[in-house]
């Protein structure tokens, strides 16, 4: 299933991307190494992948209420 596969690169390499992003943002901003603009664009960046995690579950989610409703389970 590609919402499977979807939700796998998130779970695996994604959100820990996400995660990686958020922390390096915040210590560059507290070391003063960039401004507040910088420090919420990566921020958004960060958020959207997490967001874009939570619509990949709902999918996934959906396929398989359909599934298992085609299969009268």
């Amino acid at each position: 299933i590609k919402a499977q596969q979807n939700l796998y690169y998130y779970e695996q390499q994604a959100l820990a991307n996400a995660d990686q992003i958020m922390t390096t943002a915040n210590q560059q901003l507290q070391a003063g190494d960039i401004d507040f603009f910088q420090w919420t664009m990566w921020t958004n960046q960060s958020i959207a992948v997490k967001n874009e995690y939570i619509n990949a579950l709902a999918t996934y989610n959906a396929s398989v209420i359909q599934l298992l409703t085609l299969q009268n389970l």
